[in-house]
């Protein structure tokens, strides 16, 4: 992925840059390229002083196209600026080395980073995808952030179940999200094993905390979430429950736990999808925005995903 030079000069860039999460990390970068079969490549930009940015692309070869890719469970692509002041010169250049290097990019970009000109201005496409943000160091634990359904609903259910804080319980929270993904006919974007293994990984480098919801008749998880955190703000990352109030029980007694060990801000992990982000709104988050940038140089496989588009319209 990158020599030791390399990995400790975007160290450097990671330690002050206002994009940091868990997914721009050296472990995740490493755990993914580990157990999810993707080639990851490290980049810097830099002038003649100093870095301004860096990122991790994982990239796959189809046929005879490069195509870098967004991986799945990893909501953010690792795409750092050292200084707001030097953003646009580093994306700009940044944009430009890729679409040299490869034939298909796509990139999503931290919340943070709500410039997005120099992609516009290098002609690549650009559009909005939308996240919950719980503001954790302003948390009122009464609830009143809430809305009432969701609030009356937690009271109603609260005594229903007992939860637990175990990491032997990551492999049920991994079959819960993918039973999920079922329910919805959805395919699940990983081997529930390659899931399992990247978040075994992180665990290890105490960047993971699981929380479940057990059934306290029955003793069966009904629902559960592995947050993954870099010590300040927290991510939705892998969450699955059964139908039933067990996941707003579990989020009731969640968000208090983490604000009371140090977590400022916890981040629903996506509002795209209607029942989904009525859900996550309901607990009192703002919506933020985020944008995918994409852009495909290679003027054949350009062609071919345009009519693969009007295929399936």
């Amino acid at each position: 992925m990158g020599n030791e030079e390399g990995i400790a000069r975007w160290q450097a860039i990671q330690a002050i840059s206002t994009q940091n999460t868990p997914f721009s990390s050296l472990p995740f970068a490493r755990a993914l390229a580990r157990h999810c079969n993707k080639k990851a490549t490290l980049w810097l930009v830099a002038d003649n002083t100093r870095d301004l940015a860096s990122l991790v692309t994982f990239h796959r070869k189809q046929g005879p196209f490069l195509r870098v890719e967004v991986p799945p469970f990893t909501p953010f692509t690792s795409v750092l600026c050292a200084q707001p002041e030097v953003a646009n010169d580093a994306l700009a250049s940044l944009a430009n080395h890729l679409a040299d290097k490869f034939d298909d990019i796509r990139l999503h970009l931290h919340p943070g980073m709500q410039d997005i000109r120099s992609f516009k201005w290098a002609n690549w496409q650009t559009g909005p995808f939308y996240t919950y943000e719980l503001d954790l160091s302003t948390y009122d634990v009464s609830q009143q952030g809430w809305s009432t359904g969701t609030r009356r609903n937690f009271k109603k259910n609260k005594d229903l179940y007992k939860i637990n804080r175990s990491a032997s319980d990551l492999e049920q929270i991994v079959a819960l999200c993918a039973a999920g993904y079922n329910r919805n006919k959805r395919q699940f974007p990983l081997a529930q094993t390659q899931l399992l293994n990247l978040a075994g990984d992180l665990l290890t480098q105490n960047m993971v905390r699981c929380f479940t919801a057990v059934d306290a008749t029955k003793g069966t998880i009904e629902a559960g979430v592995a947050v993954l955190h870099d010590g300040t703000k927290g991510y939705y990352w892998i969450a699955g429950s059964n139908p039933g109030p067990a996941m707003t029980v579990l989020l009731g007694n969640m968000l208090p736990a983490l604000q009371a060990e140090g977590i400022q801000t916890f981040d629903f992990v996506g509002a795209n999808t209607p029942g989904i982000a009525e859900f996550k709104r309901r607990f009192g988050a703002i919506l933020t925005p985020y944008f995918a940038v994409t852009h495909t140089p290679n003027p054949l496989l350009a062609t071919m995903l345009r009519i693969k588009r009007l295929l399936s319209a």
